[in-house]
């Protein structure tokens, strides 16, 4: 399932579409990816194996012992061999997903399974800002973006230097991990006005743009009406 940067969010897109579903801390096989798996006329496309052999000449390569273009040509050649037999292939009748439920998703076995909310964890103003995903771990910055010192442990948050390619400022993605949204520092692309980014566990990339300024946190919305006429003094 990728790399450890990116295991994360292919978990969560397979949990939002039905493929898996969550048990606890384990993941289960929901009836669509079951059936998804069951039908795919490539094997190859069903097994890690592929991965492994992608990487293993990915490595010959990068130690001079496998010429690029062999695997170049290679890769051409079962591309075009999976997109034939996938053509070919009697069209796929994939069961519904479960509908999401109020306070979480609900598995095919009519359980609830929590949806990852981008709750800010509290950290130390004076040190490195804690996962927003694991609660546990502290952000760290690697060489493509900012992710969970826990890594090794599992977490998978990252949030990339660039979104749709706008470079994230380091002031900017430090407001982010400590408050959960920055200030509007760039207009993306399709929009005409400045947005910020805002945490959020279930998006690609875990961020997302958004216009209009954040609310203050602790803050009510200021009543607005009529004024209750007060007593004159005598």
């Amino acid at each position: 399932l990728g790399t450890p940067a990116t295991r994360a969010a292919t978990l969560e897109t397979l949990i939002r579409r039905g493929y898996v579903g969550r048990q606890g801390k384990a993941l289960t096989a929901e009836p669509p990816g079951r059936a998804l798996i069951g039908a795919l006329p490539v094997d190859a496309l069903k097994s890690p194996t592929l991965t492994a052999q992608w990487e293993r000449r990915l490595q010959a390569i990068a130690e001079g012992a496998d010429p690029p273009m062999a695997f170049r040509r290679d890769i051409r050649r079962f591309v075009a061999d999976a997109v034939a037999a996938l053509r070919a292939a009697p069209r796929l009748q994939v069961p519904t997903a479960a509908p999401p439920t109020r306070g979480g998703r609900r598995r095919s076995g009519g359980e609830r399974t929590k949806t990852p909310r981008a709750r800010v964890a509290r950290s130390a103003p004076d040190g490195p800002p804690r996962c927003p995903l694991c609660h546990e771990g502290t952000i760290v910055k690697g060489n493509r973006g900012w992710g969970c010192a826990r890594w090794r442990e599992g977490c998978g948050f990252v949030v990339w230097f660039e979104r749709d390619g706008v470079r994230i400022p380091e002031d900017e993605a430090e407001r982010l991990f400590r408050q959960g949204t920055t200030r509007p520092f760039a207009v993306p692309p399709g929009q005409t006005e400045q947005a910020r980014l805002v945490l959020d566990l279930t998006a690609e990339g875990r961020v997302r743009w958004a216009t209009g300024a954040a609310r203050a946190k602790g803050k009510a919305p200021a009543r607005r009406g009529r004024r209750r006429p007060t007593a004159k003094k005598r």
